[in-house]
């Protein structure tokens, strides 16, 4: 789980009392009056897509070593878990190599950006600028909102007129944009965003789908999510239920 302070900085670990770090719990939460993440309290619903993506590699793991008599069924059993579980945790470090280089791409920060990135986000930056070209973006920018969540939004921009737009980073393992999908999770978290930093509601939300796949370095997709009501208030009731499971309503303390 992710917590935020009121003043939208993370609080993703505390010192334990033997001085070590460790991940911040609910029970942190209600003493220190942090707020849970939008992603925290999405996790809350069921998730169809990643299911079928967490069964998937279980079968391509399964594929790659098959049962055969060397093996005790327990044995192969963990194996392959285990297997899936290194090709779930090579996306997801990869996931974040590809949203560190669009960070610091938009925050003017080349420099930082491997020569090995470059070629998976040069077509989704110029994707985004072309879009929108009189825009001044803003890259990682948090928030706590009085109503009980926080959350970093991955990309925002606005224009002179004030029109806004936010664009969440999704990678993907893909190689036809035509499986680059938007599901309501992704619009619910779209939602959430724009409710969370207090943007006007004519703001445009898309995700922005990018190929983290070596045979097809550069493929991107923007989507766009055109309803917002109907999203914000799944993501309300989501918001009920967290609350009244772990019975923890967080009090909004504005710093002086």
């Amino acid at each position: 789980m992710h917590y935020y302070k009121w003043d939208g900085s993370s609080c993703h670990e505390v010192v334990g009392k033997n001085g070590n770090t460790r991940p911040t719990t609910i029970r942190d939460a209600k003493q220190l009056s942090l707020v849970p993440s939008v992603t925290t309290i999405m996790d809350l619903q069921s998730k169809p897509a990643l299911i079928s993506w967490l069964q998937n590699q279980i079968l391509e793991a399964a594929i790659a070593s098959p049962f055969n008599d060397e093996w005790y069924v327990d044995g192969w059993k963990k194996h392959i878990v285990n297997k899936s579980r290194e090709i779930g945790s090579r996306a997801a470090k990869r996931g974040n190599e590809i949203h560190d280089a669009m960070e610091n791409h938009f925050k003017v920060q080349s420099n930082k950006i491997k020569d090995s990135d470059l070629e998976y986000i040069f077509h989704a930056t110029q994707l985004i600028e072309n879009t929108f070209p009189d825009y001044t973006f803003y890259a990682e920018d948090s928030f706590a909102h009085e109503d009980g969540f926080g959350g970093r939004v991955d990309l925002w921009g606005e224009d002179i007129n004030n029109n806004c737009v936010i664009v969440d980073f999704k990678t993907k393992d893909k190689t036809d944009v035509k499986d680059m999908v938007q599901y309501d999770d992704h619009r619910i978290q779209l939602a959430a965003y724009q409710v969370g930093l207090q943007l006007p509601r004519n703001t445009r939300r898309f995700n922005l789908f990018i190929s983290v796949s070596p045979a097809t370095p550069g493929l991107c997709k923007l989507v766009e999510c055109t309803k917002f009501d109907k999203y914000k208030d799944i993501f309300y009731a989501l918001v009920k239920l967290w609350q009244a499971k772990y019975e923890y309503k967080p009090e909004y303390t504005k710093d002086d």
